[in-house]
């Protein structure tokens, strides 16, 4: 028995992500393994950093809240961010075309600060789209 998640191959980003959720349906699918969990510690400057890699990686990307809740001294988040793939990904040279992906977060709050956050990207969905652009 294969206990592989299968999810929805999406097509490379020709237009919004909203239209792109919407035109998965009928699609095939792909098998995923789950990746290992990575912690990394971050002073402020290290985020900061992370930034600035973020936007040469990226451009003057996009972030859109999809999904905010909250309850006592946890934050959940669900976005989408979107941007223009500008430098190496994952081994992949840059195409300059639009790329899309959504991204959970968890953040714990304490005394008022993020104390830690715990985030999960779709990786696979965004490989698949600098793979399509290749």
């Amino acid at each position: 028995m294969n206990s592989a998640l299968q999810l929805p191959l999406l097509p490379p980003p020709t237009h919004g992500p909203a239209e792109m959720r919407r035109s998965v349906r009928g699609r095939g699918s792909i098998s995923l393994a789950r990746e290992d969990e990575v912690t990394i510690a971050r002073t402020p400057d290290d985020y900061a950093g992370h930034v600035r890699e973020m936007i040469a990686t990226w451009g003057e990307f996009e972030l859109t809240v999809d999904d905010f809740l909250v309850e006592g001294a946890r934050a959940y988040v669900r976005l989408t961010q979107v941007g223009r793939h500008l430098a190496p990904v994952d081994g992949l040279a840059p195409t300059g075309h639009a790329v899309w992906q959504i991204n959970s977060i968890v953040y714990h709050v304490a005394d008022g600060p993020i104390a830690e956050y715990w985030m999960q990207i779709d990786r696979a969905g965004l490989r698949a789209q600098l793979c399509a652009a290749t």
